[in-house]
């Protein structure tokens, strides 16, 4: 089974890969400062985190033998970091529509910002 995980947080993406090569319950090879491959009985994975210290993005990915297992184990990398997740985030979108000839016939922006629950969904604020 195949288990996807994705985090974004306030962490130097380097000390996170050393923090995650630290943990005991499985091997692991490093094969640069920003990558790490695991492996437990019945798990694969490889874990990469990039960006900078201010805005760190977090991969797992995992093969496991059972879904269960799978989510065990990401629930358990993620949990991890949780106090260094971004809790808000914001973002815009500029809309740009053009014409039969190339130009601009109308153009809009939106600049929101969400802020995500406990469960990880997120929700526009107001």
């Amino acid at each position: 089974m195949f288990r996807l995980g994705q985090m974004t947080l306030r962490m130097d993406p380097t000390l996170l890969i050393d923090r995650l090569a630290l943990r005991q319950d499985w091997g692991c090879l490093r094969p640069d400062a920003r990558t790490l491959i695991v492996r437990a009985t019945h798990l694969f994975g490889i874990l990469e985190a990039s960006g900078s210290r201010e805005k760190c993005s977090l991969s797992v990915q995992l093969w496991t033998d059972t879904a269960e297992r799978g989510d065990a184990a990401r629930e358990s990398i993620l949990t991890e970091f949780r106090l260094h997740e971004f809790r808000d985030i914001s973002f815009s979108l500029n809309w740009r529509f053009l014409d039969g000839k190339g130009q601009i016939a109308r153009a809009s922006s939106v600049n929101a910002a969400a802020t995500r629950r406990a469960g990880g969904a997120s929700t526009p604020s107001s």
